[in-house]
């Protein structure tokens, strides 16, 4: 029976995970396991990495995250209800594109708290391309259907979620204040069904824990119901099973607690590693088909990457004419360079070689966006330094405000900076002062 591992993490996810990337896909393939998933908590910082290793070792990655969700909206600052978790998986190149946009979004100042937080108005946004998987038990819909069964746990990130009411004057026996209103668990699923369709599964895990059987059974119940499929998916923080202990050790750092201390304990239940067959047989035998419907995500998912082609992206709204703009961006800056408004010849043909190298190696959207923060920086009155490093060499760059240095006046090489037997995209180096400390000594 094939299957391909759903929900994994890697030592990205800081404090939580210590699973190497190279051995977490060596061991996939010692298991002859197809693809396997990297979803580690609210990053991607490890995607690439990944994305590589199992292409070297003939798996197939699959790139996704685990994202921390606030309640209702990101900009909500509840102490008391900070976000849950989901896993998200990325389909194709577009759903690339908008998982990291999501997991951008999240680190955003209005976003973080405790945690980088999404919320469903992104996910609503920005679900194309997107598979999402319902979550482990620190999910909401998880927690949704423990608050019915009156179930308390402690989930992974040692946060003690409790189903005892809140006391409030609003609130009646029966009925709820609007603050307090919680969404059922049937709720939470169609909203997901409505926005992600047949992209959207119910995740089930078995970790030998009494709260898990609950989860499990109330979701087995549901989804024939509600037409939606189950796959099955191991909790991975570590790769081996011998390596609790390792992993147990981090926690205790993490918690600031001596691994000897009688209060402290690892994660509940067991079987946090990387599953193989019998794992998953064993754990999952009344619903095998749980675990046969991973590889139906296995043959959804198509990612690719050319990791030799440069893709800057292009500030002008129709990019046929991005040649065009940058042309008379630069000619209009030279000529304001001079205050009689002609431009030596000297000048003209220096500006126009510059130019055709810039165009031909497709760099002009890079010195339009390098001008445009400059400018929005000097408009702040943000100070900027004049130039430097071999950018300082280009004429273009001293057109386009971007130095404040004339290389033909002081001889200055432009090839040292760009020319075309150079394969790396250019570097444009600049001095300036950092905004926080500036806005702070302007309000002395």
């Amino acid at each position: 029976m094939d299957f391909t591992p759903l929900h994994t993490h890697s030592h990205f996810s800081i404090r939580d995970a210590i699973s190497k990337i190279p051995d977490l896909v060596t061991q996939a393939k010692l298991f002859k396991i197809p693809g396997i998933a990297l979803t580690d908590h609210g990053t991607l910082s490890g995607s690439m990495q990944f994305y590589k290793e199992c292409i070297k070792q003939g798996i197939k990655p699959i790139l996704g995250a685990e994202l921390y969700i606030a309640p209702k909206s990101r900009l909500d600052k509840d102490s008391a209800n900070k976000y849950h978790h989901i896993t998200v998986i990325a389909m194709n190149n577009k759903g690339w594109s908008n998982l990291c946009t999501l997991v951008s979004e999240s680190f955003k100042r209005e976003s973080l708290y405790y945690k980088p937080r999404t919320d469903r108005e992104l996910l609503r946004r920005y679900n194309e391309g997107l598979i999402v998987l319902s979550g482990c038990l620190a999910s909401s819909l998880s927690a949704a259907i423990l608050e019915d069964h009156k179930i308390d746990f402690t989930d992974e990130d040692g946060n003690k979620i409790q189903s005892t009411k809140i006391e409030c004057a609003e609130c009646t026996l029966d009925e709820p204040c609007e603050k307090h209103k919680k969404e059922s668990y049937l709720d939470i699923i169609r909203w997901y069904k409505s926005i992600f369709g047949d992209r959207y599964y119910l995740e089930i895990q078995n970790h030998r824990l009494a709260s898990e059987d609950i989860v499990r059974e109330v979701l087995l119940n549901t989804a024939e119901k509600e037409g939606i499929k189950v796959v099955a998916t191991g909790d991975t923080h570590f790769v081996k099973a011998e390596d609790k202990k390792a992993h147990d050790l981090m926690l205790a750092i993490r918690n600031k607690k001596s691994i000897k201390d009688p209060t402290f304990s690892g994660y509940n239940g067991d079987g946090y590693y990387l599953p193989d067959r019998n794992y998953l047989l064993d754990r999952f035998s009344d619903c095998k088909f749980a675990i046969t419907n991973t590889m139906e995500i296995y043959e959804r998912v198509n990612i690719s990457f050319n990791f030799g082609d440069f893709r800057i992206p292009s500030i002008v709204q129709n990019i046929r004419e991005e040649d065009n703009i940058f042309k008379k961006m630069v000619w209009e800056g030279m000529e304001k360079r001079f205050s009689s408004g002609t431009v030596p010849k000297i000048y003209i043909d220096r500006l126009a070689e510059e130019v055709k190298t810039i165009t031909q190696m497709t760099y002009p959207s890079y010195f339009m966006m390098v001008a445009d923060f400059i400018s929005k920086a000097k408009e702040k009155g943000i100070p900027i330094g004049p130039g430097r490093g071999s950018a300082a060499g280009s004429l273009v760059s001293y057109a386009l405000g971007i130095t404040n240095i004339d290389s033909v006046k002081y001889g200055l090489s432009f090839s040292r900076f760009l020319n075309k037997g150079r394969c790396a995209i250019p570097q444009i180096d600049f001095e300036e002062y950092p905004f926080e400390k500036w806005k702070d000594e302007q309000k002395k």
